[in-house]
């Protein structure tokens, strides 16, 4: 069977050079720059071997076939523009792109996994810092706590707040270096040293005193549900600080931090209800006594010696002075005694 060549009309030509197929109407190939009149030909191919060989050969130089043998391949050959890869390359290329993905998706996979398992060198440096504490050996430890502070640790931030607040661990009390470390692990999102960075705002201790500042940090700890923040948002409502006096929100941030557990917040809401309801103020203060506060204790003593919100009872009213007497309480101690106990 024999194949005619194709007409002009459906014939792509390509350039010798670099075999791009080129625009019938184009003067030069737009991939090497080749001329057309130089090497633009159309391909053939040999049928005996399979090799493309220009359209004027003569014969096959694989095979030794001769020209009668060729086969007109150039009308069937994909037209390629300039910014468009060959489908073989694009495939290729598409292929390497998803391999290349998965081996980032491995490595930080794994990158993690590594990170779980063994602590960056801030961490370890607070964690040694935690033993030596606990060890008593405060040279050794604020010396690690410095080192992880300084690499952004907000552990240790707020450790060196914590003495450099209280004066203790070998520390001279400084308290606006307190200030500073706290306000560094708070601005990480530290909860505890938000709070306490509250506590100084609202003493003036290493800052001016700044209620509403103090009432900004208690809030962002009270956010990540703070007891003892939630606690004292309660005392700055029930005062009127750094916020409008509202006793509601006192009773309302109470008892979100009673709930939690907070000692002083069950004692602050025995001080909340007092008068206006005795016996949920003795409740209060019976929940706080019982986890040994030595105020709340006092004023249930009181409320069993009056029978106020409890049945009149001096035998528990002296058991209560007595806990609070323990605990220093001098009203307490002079209660005790005015019972002949």
């Amino acid at each position: 069977m024999s194949i005619s060549p194709p007409t002009d009309a459906s014939v792509a030509p390509t350039c010798k050079t670099c075999v791009t197929v080129i625009s019938p109407d184009a003067k030069f190939c737009l991939k090497c720059g080749t001329s057309r009149a130089e090497s633009c030909k159309h391909q053939v191919k040999c049928i005996s071997c399979g090799v493309e060989l220009p359209e004027d050969a003569s014969f096959c130089p694989a095979c030794g076939r001769p020209s009668p043998g060729f086969v007109d391949i150039s009308a069937t050959a994909p037209e390629v523009s300039i910014t468009q890869e060959p489908p073989s390359r694009s495939s290729k290329r598409v292929i390497w792109s998803g391999i290349a993905a998965v081996l980032v998706l491995i490595t930080v996979v794994a990158f993690w996994i590594w990170v779980s398992k063994h602590p960056t060198e801030a961490k370890a440096q607070f964690g040694l810092g935690l033993n030596y504490a606990n060890g008593y050996d405060y040279t050794q430890a604020n010396y690690w706590f410095r080192k992880a502070a300084e690499q952004g640790n907000a552990g240790a931030q707020y450790e060196l707040g914590v003495a450099y607040g209280t004066g203790w661990r070998g520390v001279a009390k400084d308290d606006a270096q307190a200030v500073y470390w706290y306000q560094k692990a708070a601005e990480q999102g530290d909860a505890v040293a938000q709070n306490d960075l509250g506590l100084m705002y609202a003493g003036g201790k290493g800052v001016p005193k700044d209620d509403t500042q103090a009432v900004y940090w208690y809030r962002k700890a009270a956010e990540q549900a703070d007891a003892s923040a939630l606690n004292n948002l309660g005392v700055a409502y029930r005062r009127g600080e750094g916020v409008h006096q509202d006793k509601a929100l006192a009773i309302y941030w109470y008892r979100k931090a009673a709930a939690r557990g907070e000692v002083t917040a069950k004692r602050n809401l025995g001080l909340a209800y007092e008068h206006n309801d005795d016996i949920q103020a003795a409740y209060c203060y019976h929940e706080a006594a019982e986890q040994g506060d030595a105020f709340a204790q006092f004023e249930l003593g009181f409320m069993y010696e009056k029978g106020t919100g409890v049945p009149k009872d001096e035998t528990q009213a002296f058991n209560w002075y007595h806990k609070a007497a323990a605990q220093g309480v001098a009203q307490a101690k002079m209660q005790f005694l005015s019972l002949g106990h």
